[in-house]
């Protein structure tokens, strides 16, 4: 049994190639392009949505079925068909050149796995079952979404506007740690929803210092 592992990766100007111009296909682009990737899609038909993508060139689309050689300079590739014969044509090229490859449906070809995930600003919760059930992660992540409302993103953005003070003021090794400790204090959720917006830097700042 494969163990992953959990990473953020950082796609911004890489070069990512989708295989397959279906509804999946174009759920992958929307990530993929979400995450600043440079997106190549790689398909005879695509949805009226990659369409779009493509006429405004958020996408490079080639209308065509994949060929031997379109990984070249990819850093990552994720094959939306079910085509089974292109998919092991794919996996095998793909570990030819050293290009990590996603295969819809088949958890045991992939490199990495997508989760289920949702966000809430920069917070990104994740949710991940080993590709071994797909609908249970939507489920937990359905659950969860209830329970992160727009004050945890309100509130990464003070923590985050707050943070170089925060190193800079407070010259004590131990006394700043024991205040960066604190910006998780449940606590400080109650203050976002009951404070406005603009005195909510000065009563953070005011919470974290309290002694």
């Amino acid at each position: 049994m494969s163990i992953y592992y959990p990473m953020m990766m950082n796609l911004s100007q890489r070069r990512c190639l989708v295989i397959g111009g279906g509804a999946v296909a174009e759920r992958k682009v929307a990530s993929l392009l979400e995450a600043g990737g440079l997106v190549i899609l790689v398909s005879p038909n695509v949805t009226p949505r990659l369409a779009a993508m493509a006429t405004t060139e958020l996408i490079h689309h080639l209308p065509r079925r994949y060929r031997r050689g379109d990984l070249r300079g990819a850093f990552l590739c994720v094959v939306a068909t079910n085509d089974r014969r292109l998919q092991k044509q794919i996996w095998k090229e793909a570990k030819e050149q050293g290009v990590l490859a996603n295969i819809a449906d088949s958890a045991e070809a992939c490199d990495f796995l997508v989760p289920s995930y949702f966000r809430r600003g920069d917070l990104l919760v994740s949710i991940s079952t080993a590709g071994k059930s797909p609908a249970l992660a939507k489920r937990i992540r359905r659950d969860l979404e209830g329970r992160f409302g727009r004050e945890f993103e309100v509130l990464l953005e003070v923590l985050t506007s707050l943070r170089p003070r925060i190193l800079e003021e407070v010259k004590d090794p131990k006394g700043r740690r024991s205040i960066l400790e604190r910006t998780g204090d449940p606590d400080l959720l109650t203050l976002v929803r009951e404070t406005d917006l603009e005195s909510l830097p000065d009563r953070v700042w005011a919470y974290l210092m309290a002694v």
